[in-house]
């Protein structure tokens, strides 16, 4: 959902940004280069259908959250017909946090499609990222409750086994039942001490050992048909494995070399230019040791060539990865000086 609602914030930008353009040519009247008119009102017909793809894909959101939506009301609805207990089950809390988590959604993504500005876009994703973390019975990492999770609650589970073990014949079973539980528990406890005497007591943040995504962004390209960058990296901490096409980069090529350690050069081109802004590409990086500081991404170079064959100026600024946590500040290209 956040992937299409960027799509639409970077299609509405590209339009209205067009636009304008558009319009200052014709203000000009007569003075106004006719084959430039052409070309930009041949350019926001492209991007007005780029528009209505985008809001397609936000279309089929609200219609899968929709769905979902009324479902859960549905099953919430059977769940309280067939209760056996005097309070709310842990099944009714979960449908009923799904119920308000489709409403919120739906309200937000039809927001989205009437909006004309990519500041609107803007807006409402951070709207829903604010809600979706505070909204009450939804499972996060940091903040979870024993009703969040599926089937019955601990309390449910004790008043089932208290229920059960008043039958007659009932009480050999569950102490069997027990005995199994018990020799589980002390297995995983023991597969758990095991590996904490095992771990290697320099890492202090394991977590953060593993694979780590950083896009290369773009902004304000205009009709780029090839764009070259070279990255440097600490090769004692970070391994490059893998260049990949961002969002701008989908309809072209790129070509890439890893093969040195702590460099990373590239190549994307696109036969139809690059328009906007947005991720270019993302690189795959192996975080080989966490370290205390962010990990610096360093743009050496930066090129590009456009659709008429100028190569405009680019400035960057490098970015970061934090190998702790995961966390990274995107390097990024500028097509013309930032504000």
């Amino acid at each position: 959902m956040q992937n299409n609602l960027e799509k639409l914030r970077i299609a509405l930008d590209n339009r209205n940004t067009t636009w304008d353009r558009l319009a200052e040519l014709e203000a000009a009247g007569e003075s106004a280069d006719a084959s430039k008119l052409a070309e930009e009102r041949e350019k926001l017909s492209r991007r007005e259908t780029s528009l209505e793809q985008s809001r397609g894909l936000v279309k089929s959101e609200v219609a899968d959250a929709t769905k979902a939506r009324d479902e859960a009301e549905k099953r919430l609805e059977k769940a309280r017909e067939t209760r056996t207990v005097s309070f709310e089950t842990a099944e009714e809390h979960r449908l009923n946090a799904t119920i308000e988590r489709g409403n919120m959604l739906v309200g937000h993504l039809e927001q989205a499609l009437v909006a004309e500005s990519p500041e609107q876009v803007k807006d409402i994703l951070a709207a829903i990222q604010k809600e979706a973390s505070s909204m009450p019975g939804l499972f996060s990492m940091d903040s979870s409750r024993f009703g969040d999770w599926p089937g019955p609650s601990v309390p449910e589970r004790i008043m089932m086994l208290f229920k059960e073990a008043r039958k007659p014949g009932s009480k050999k079973p569950i102490l069997f039942s027990g005995g199994i539980m018990a020799i589980l528990a002390l297995v995983v406890f023991g597969g758990i001490t095991i590996s904490m005497l095992r771990a290697d007591p320099s890492d202090a943040n394991p977590i953060g050992v593993g694979e780590a995504v950083v896009p290369v962004m773009i902004r304000s390209a205009d009709e780029a048909t090839s764009i070259e960058v070279t990255l440097e990296y600490d090769e004692t901490i970070l391994t490059a494995r893998d260049v990949r096409k961002g969002l701008l980069g989908t309809l072209g090529k790129v070509v890439f070399d890893v093969s040195m350690p702590g460099t990373i050069s590239f190549v994307l081109s696109d036969k139809a230019g690059i328009v906007g802004s947005g991720d270019l590409v993302l690189i795959v990086f192996k975080v080989d040791h966490i370290v205390p500081d962010p990990a610096d991404i360093v743009v050496v170079n930066a090129s590009a060539t456009n659709k008429d064959g100028s190569t405009p100026t680019i400035m960057f600024e490098h970015g970061w990865l934090e190998t702790g946590a995961l966390v990274n500040y995107a390097p990024v290209l500028y097509f013309e000086e930032p504000a």
